[in-house]
């Protein structure tokens, strides 16, 4: 992949003094989850889950912006990386005074002012090299839906926008030889987290209705209670193994397992996945709703928990039909980079539901999915006229 602007960017500002600059390191930055692209998709982690690689461009790295703060709290570099096409892991050599702890921003896919004014946009290429770094500024930075209820980021139609995939680290340099551009003193592995939550649907139907002439539809699904707000920067946000490990054993990835919302984030809505999934009532057959839409990650309000309602529909039977709500089982939170799938199985009157989370968090209890405490979701079909029993 070419990249547009790189270790020797002539935008990029000068320094106070460069002859403090000498020691030669290099940061090699790529996705929380690189190792998850295989041939299968996904880095399996054990029978439970796996990690889940990009969709699309669109959740990859576009940009990436690398501002080093020295240890007075002052900028040493501020230089933006642009690809010809997305891509999954770049690396870029910086000049920088050696032996201290340096504070270190990466911003992937920077958002443009027009549409993100005061929703995550902020001019980082403001930021001057000998300057105090903002640091309450950058972190104040929030980005989410537009009204509560409504997806942070769409992409199922014309106009796509790629995700902000961020982090922040704190690393000391050791090494007491400068280096060189070609052969850097030390090379610190980073990692950016992608910053929404997705939601899938998966429906399987087991063919016994017994009007041949009508449908089944799995009109909608409906989500309570997802936050409207997040900030830019992850915030608190902890992770498995820690940020401190540079590296991880190929496949097990990273799980966040804390992290902070802004209090204006936490405004618990109901969303609406337009699923539209159609069966004829005669035969199986499965159904997949995944779109490319993202909500901000999300904490729960005290004394709520994440629910879930199946809205269905049968022809020739007026309105929409209603499955009670229910708790989403071993869901307690919703931090970014987490696609939630929700598989439902329809089966006469019954209505079974199994929810994945990728990548999975709770590597310590995994719990077994599916069984929703007894309280999986029931539609309230029409017994007439068609013969609707159960086995």
């Amino acid at each position: 992949m070419a990249v547009l602007a790189g270790c020797n960017d002539p935008d990029e500002p000068g320094v106070d003094d460069e002859r403090d600059l000498q020691a030669n390191i290099c940061l090699d930055i790529s996705l929380i989850n690189r190792d998850a692209l295989s041939s299968r998709g996904g880095t399996v982690v054990d029978d439970l889950n796996y990690f889940e690689a990009p969709v699309s461009r669109y959740e990859q790295i576009s940009t990436m912006r690398i501002i080093i703060v020295d240890a007075n709290g002052r900028v040493e570099h501020n230089r933006l990386l642009s690809f010809d096409s997305p891509v999954i892991n770049t690396k870029a050599v910086f000049k920088v005074k050696p032996l201290e702890t340096k504070q270190i921003y990466l911003f992937g896919n920077e958002l443009p002012r027009a549409g993100w004014e005061g929703n995550g946009y902020y001019d980082f290429s403001s930021i001057r090299a000998g300057q105090r770094f903002p640091v309450e500024e950058i972190s104040a930075l929030t980005v989410g839906s537009a009204t509560p209820g409504t997806p942070m980021i769409d992409n199922t139609g014309a106009t796509r926008t790629y995700l902000p995939i961020n982090e922040h680290f704190e690393r000391t340099l050791t090494a007491t030889e400068p280096g060189t551009e070609e052969n850097p003193s030390e090379t610190f592995a980073l990692f950016v987290t992608r910053s929404g939550v997705k939601f899938s649907v998966e429906a399987t139907y087991d063919g016994r209705l017994t009007a041949p002439s009508s449908l089944l539809t799995v009109d909608s699904v409906k989500i309570n209670a997802i936050g409207n707000r997040e900030y830019l920067l992850p915030t608190a946000t902890e992770y498995y193994p820690s940020k401190s490990v540079e590296a991880t054993t190929e496949g097990e990835g990273r799980f966040i397992t804390a992290y902070k919302v802004p209090e204006s984030g936490v405004i618990n809505s109901i969303i609406t996945l337009p699923t539209l999934l159609t069966f004829p009532t005669s035969g199986q057959g499965k159904s997949v709703y995944a779109p490319e839409i993202y909500y901000p990650e999300t904490q729960l309000a005290t004394g709520l928990k994440y629910q879930i309602q199946i809205v269905t529909g049968v022809a020739s039977v007026a309105g929409a039909l209603y499955s009670d709500w229910v708790d989403l089982p071993n869901l307690d939170d919703l931090p970014r980079n987490t696609h939630v799938i929700i598989r439902l199985h329809l089966e006469a009157q019954t209505l079974r539901c199994v929810v994945d989370l990728l990548p999975y968090r709770e590597i310590e209890l995994k719990p077994q999915y599916g069984d929703f405490n007894g309280t999986s979701p029931v539609i309230s079909w029409p017994t007439n006229p068609f013969d609707l029993h159960q086995e």
